[in-house]
């Protein structure tokens, strides 16, 4: 069990991890996004949301079409990279991600906020991978994905990835109950049924997801 110390740290060491995401979480909650990420099955945006049972159907899609499936993934893959210091199987999921995902509406967006994310790391010149990978980046080899950023700070701030994962869904779905909240009302009591049931289940996905870390890598959906 970690002790009280522990969990503040982690807690210091995840706020860093936030910075400019919020702005790309409701990118991807817009109309264009959400639809994008699952071929169009569920093309249904932040701004179409009127009512909690959409506003949960959203964040359930979301979750289990994007999130646990793709995401996290990617997430794990740039951590455990990162910490190997394999920076061109880094800079090879960056590709990866700019011919599954390149062209989807959200691309951009998350791009600009992992670059940002990244350069803030400039001073740590004693990191060769994330001098490698900003090199990559600037030289137009890597474009610098949210997802991939987020991993490797997860690995540089030594943050246990459970910790981490779990920090970074309840962030997305609180951005996307916060966009939702500006087209009706969300009480405090309803926010928090809301995310207690669409977490209901997540640990053991991310158990199923975790579990088998001594096998092969996971293979980017």
């Amino acid at each position: 069990m970690m002790s009280n110390s522990t969990t503040r740290s982690i807690r210091t060491d995840s706020e860093r991890l936030d910075g400019d995401f919020a702005p790309l979480f409701e990118q991807l909650g817009s109309p264009a996004g959400l639809a994008a990420l699952t071929g169009g099955r569920f093309g249904v945006g932040l701004d179409q949301v009127c009512n909690l049972a959409e506003l949960r159907f959203f964040l359930e899609t979301y979750r289990d079409h994007i999130l646990v499936p793709v995401e996290w993934p990617t997430i794990i893959q740039a951590c455990e990279h990162a910490t190997r210091g394999e920076v061109r199987e880094l800079i090879t999921l960056d590709r990866q991600l700019d011919d599954t995902h390149g062209k989807m509406p959200f691309a951009e967006s998350s791009r600009r906020a992992g670059r940002i994310q990244l350069k803030r790391l400039r001073p740590l010149h004693d990191n060769r991978v994330v001098q490698r990978y900003l090199k990559a980046i600037e030289s137009g080899d890597a474009t610098g994905w949210h997802t991939i950023v987020y991993g490797l700070m997860l690995s540089l701030y030594s943050i246990p990835l459970r910790q981490g994962l779990l920090h970074y869904a309840t962030q997305t779905q609180s951005s996307f109950i916060h966009g939702a909240g500006r087209r009706f009302i969300i009480t405090d009591d309803d926010r928090t049924a809301t995310i207690d049931q669409i977490h209901a289940g997540l640990l053991a996905l991310l158990e199923s997801i975790l579990l088998p870390r001594n096998g092969p890598m996971l293979k980017f959906l």
